[in-house]
């Protein structure tokens, strides 16, 4: 669905699209920089079961066009029948690029029974081609999709294309990967980092220095510092010496705010809130906002902040 944001930030009803009957529960979207793709992963629905799928629509002046192509998400054989779940997507900011977080359900079913013996979380990496079509990246043996944990929450990449990061829900880590030729993955060797208890969002800072993640159950937001040559990133300690940043209850989405990059606001599901906290500019700590946690209604499950002029709006689902 569509909406344009008026000029008192409330929002007018553009279009709707009807996703395919392969995986047609949206999962989460993207938009790439320069505006002219959004692409929607895609879960199955009740009428299931079925793996989840990734949808490229164009964009002119922001009103969605035809759906380009639909991708499933798949392993390589022998577990090509295998259920693949998405659980987030992330363009590159060269628009070369779109990846995809995922797990497969078949191999990680908490209460159930696996019926696979592949690995449990994933990461697809596509490339972008004429028309929006997406193709697998591939350079040699190194191919899509790769191993990542167990249950991945997230992906983010850094604003120079160089590297990638997914939360991993289920292991309570960060794994890294350098961005090789054709968009192809490779782990950074000294990963996975820790994280708090299960992390649920990831999302980076403007200038690609600072890095956080919500830690669902602990509560809280990790900082971390990115190493600009290697991408490795590392914990900001507060000047307390404390590493723990305390949102209220049940952190799952968070955004920092793109027209200065000084703030970071999450979304908290149990709490019924938004958490907010100002950046430090120089070390990437955060602190937290006067009056924070603010009110929002019942059990917010996302959060997006739009640049506009010197200040951002959030908007919040709930």
């Amino acid at each position: 669905m569509h909406f344009a944001i008026n000029n008192d930030s409330s929002l007018t009803q553009k279009d709707v699209v009807t996703l395919s009957t392969q995986g047609n529960t949206p999962i989460a979207l993207a938009i790439n920089q320069a505006a002219t793709y959004l692409y929607v992963v895609t879960a199955c629905g009740p009428t299931g079961p079925c793996s989840g799928a990734i949808s490229a629509f164009p964009l002119s002046n922001g009103t969605i066009g035809t759906v380009t192509g639909t991708w499933s998400l798949k392993l390589p054989s022998p577990y090509a029948s295998d259920i693949i779940v998405p659980t987030g997507v992330n363009v590159l900011t060269n628009n070369s690029g779109v990846l995809v977080s995922a797990y497969d359900k078949s191999a990680y079913n908490p209460g159930g029974h696996p019926t696979s013996s592949a690995n449990a979380g994933w990461i697809f990496s596509f490339q972008v081609g004429s028309g929006g079509a997406l193709t697998p990246a591939t350079n040699g043996g190194a191919s899509s999709p790769y191993e990542a944990g167990i249950k991945p929450s997230g992906v983010v990449s850094d604003p120079s294309n160089r590297f990638v990061y997914v939360t991993d829900f289920a292991s309570n880590e960060l794994i890294a990967y350098s961005v090789q030729s054709n968009n192809t993955l490779l782990f950074l060797i000294n990963g996975p980092f820790k994280t708090g208890y299960l992390p649920s969002a990831i999302t980076i800072d403007p200038r690609g220095l600072y890095l956080y993640v919500t830690n669902s159950q602990d509560a809280t937001v990790s900082a971390y510092n990115i190493s600009l040559p290697t991408g490795t990133p590392s914990v900001a300690v507060n000047p307390s010496g404390s590493v723990n940043n305390s949102t209220d209850t049940d952190p799952v989405a968070l955004t920092v705010e793109p027209s200065l990059g000084r703030d970071v606001y999450t979304a908290n599901y149990i709490g019924n809130s938004v958490s907010g906290f100002t950046i430090n500019p120089s070390t990437g700590t955060i602190a937290p906002n006067q009056a924070t946690p603010y009110p929002s209604l019942g059990y917010p499950t996302s959060i997006a902040s739009v640049p506009h002029g010197n200040y951002s709006l959030q908007y919040i689902t709930n």
